[in-house]
């Protein structure tokens, strides 16, 4: 099964793993911005805490995946519950082809 994956303007509360770099090139805000444009969340009234912007995608199944930034780190978000290890594999390619583009 391939799953397609659409821009959310949600907000929603998932959970976290971290992502610092691809091809050893470390992955800023700005990065995902110039890919996938404004965050679905840009987290402003948490700028104090570390939060940066949050973009999420509704996957074709209708789960939920997403890049956000914390202290200038990149986490990849997924649902907390019933979160599918292949689907998340599936996301984790999908944005992997993503970010080719912004590192040619």
């Amino acid at each position: 099964m391939s799953l397609s994956f659409t821009k959310s303007t949600q907000n929603l509360e998932i959970g976290t793993s971290m992502i610092e770099t691809f091809e050893g090139t470390k992955i800023q805000e700005s990065d995902i911005q110039r890919i996938f444009g404004t965050p679905s969340n840009d987290n402003s009234e948490n700028k104090d805490k570390g939060y940066g912007g949050e973009w999420y995608f509704v996957a074709s199944t209708g789960s939920v995946y997403g890049v956000g930034f914390r202290f200038g780190t990149m986490r990849t978000r997924g649902k907390a519950f019933g979160l599918n290890e292949k689907e998340y594999a599936e996301f984790l390619n999908w944005l992997r082809g993503e970010l080719v583009s912004c590192f040619k």
